[in-house]
């Protein structure tokens, strides 16, 4: 999941904002410590900035 969360990021796929906003609200409810878990948060915490910023970005264009 971690790798396929990154790939988004990378991609900075607009429409997978929402999804992203919902999954990374939900690894930090999880009472996980360990070190996948935290790659985890890692990668949807960058990803979800990133596809946020990209939005902004294309919005200050128009």
């Amino acid at each position: 999941l971690t790798e396929v969360v990154w790939a988004i990021g990378k991609l900075r796929w607009g429409p997978a904002l929402k999804p992203m906003s919902e999954l990374q609200d939900k690894v930090w409810l999880i009472h996980d410590n360990s070190k996948e878990m935290a790659e985890l948060r890692e990668a949807a915490s960058w990803t979800y900035k990133a596809i946020a910023l990209q939005d902004a970005a294309m919005l200050q264009t128009y």
